[in-house]
């Protein structure tokens, strides 16, 4: 398998600042292009420049034997897209350059932070599992699977049963609170507005939605979280 070798950043830009200095221009004549530097047509057929930098001549064309089938009219439109391209080169270069320099500095910039936050989640990792460990041992909260995370064992373990009931009860008052203030805004004189019967029926959906929060709620704030959680 051939690899592409990396850029030589440098190289290219010393090459380019070498050359020529821009802007440089084509033009494109009957049967051959032009690339100068600071190119003006002058009039049709005529133009100036301060310095040549190449020629291209449609005979050029027909010296690659792959073309001894083509129209007559592909050397022309091959010589002017040909020059045109060698004429941007000269802005395209050092502009292409530059974002490379830009992104190679972004890419050396995530490498570090990916690096740091992989750190930060090893020592986190390694920290949680000393802290889980403490409260139990491996035979009692496992070990990391895709099915089980010691973490959340160890943390069953040491919150009290009245707190997670106490949290479970007001999570469920939030809930049934929330339906009950939608259900108090969805009253039968603002739903017609709502698309007509689709609005009556939209309606009807909330209250009943507010009427099943309700039940677990209740029950929840009586101290039944079995029956609240069925």
């Amino acid at each position: 398998m051939t690899t592409t070798p990396p850029l030589d950043l440098d190289e290219i830009a010393a090459r380019a600042e070498a050359a020529t200095r821009g802007p440089w221009g084509f033009y494109d004549g009957d049967n051959y292009a032009e690339v100068a530097a600071d190119m003006q047509v002058t009039s049709p057929g005529s133009c100036n420049y301060r310095e040549r930098v190449a020629r291209l001549e449609d005979e050029d064309y027909w010296d690659d034997q792959e073309h001894d089938g083509d129209d007559e009219e592909r050397a022309p439109e091959q010589m002017a897209a040909n020059a045109a391209f060698i004429a941007h080169a000269r802005e395209d270069v050092p502009a292409l350059l530059a974002e490379v320099r830009r992104l190679r500095a972004t890419n050396e910039q995530l490498d570090r932070a990916l690096s740091e936050t992989i750190d930060d989640r090893d020592q986190a990792h390694e920290t949680l599992d000393k802290l889980a460990y403490a409260v139990a041992p491996i035979e009692v909260i496992g070990e990391h699977s895709s099915m089980n995370c010691p973490w959340t064992n160890a943390l069953d373990l040491i919150t009290p049963a009245a707190e997670v009931d106490k949290l479970r009860a007001e999570l469920a008052a939030s809930r049934a609170q929330a339906w009950r203030d939608l259900a108090d805004r969805a009253n039968p004189a603002h739903e017609a507005s709502w698309f007509g019967d689709f609005g009556h029926m939209v309606g009807d959906w909330i209250r009943d939605q507010a009427d099943h929060e309700a039940r677990p709620a209740a029950v929840a704030a009586a101290g039944d979280t079995d029956e609240a959680n069925a």
